[in-house]
């Protein structure tokens, strides 16, 4: 008989595998969702998986809004709890 295990671990574990804590991990997002369009409408910045998104439907303004709100988040968790029942957004970040 198998037993259903939880693992609890606090802020920063992370850091003992060489996994961005949540300040590094905000700044990672928001650097991979950074990105505008020049004068000639190409895509300047962001990661490739961004630009993929938004050459398929995803709006820039999603994107940058994500940008923006990395700043103001408390940690990730608030972030993403704050905005659950919005499916897209969790996704993009996620």
């Amino acid at each position: 008989m198998f037993r259903k295990v939880t693992f609890v671990v606090g802020a920063g574990a992370s850091a003992e595998f060489n996994l961005p804590v949540g300040s590094e991990l905000k700044a990672t997002i928001r650097t991979y969702v950074s990105f505008r369009k020049d004068e000639t409408g190409e895509i300047v910045g962001g990661s490739d998986r961004i630009k993929s998104m938004y050459e398929h439907g995803v709006p820039l303004k999603r994107c940058q809004d994500i940008a923006k709100a990395m700043i103001l988040a408390p940690s990730i968790d608030e972030f993403l709890n704050t905005r659950h029942d919005n499916e897209e957004l969790v996704h993009l970040v996620v």
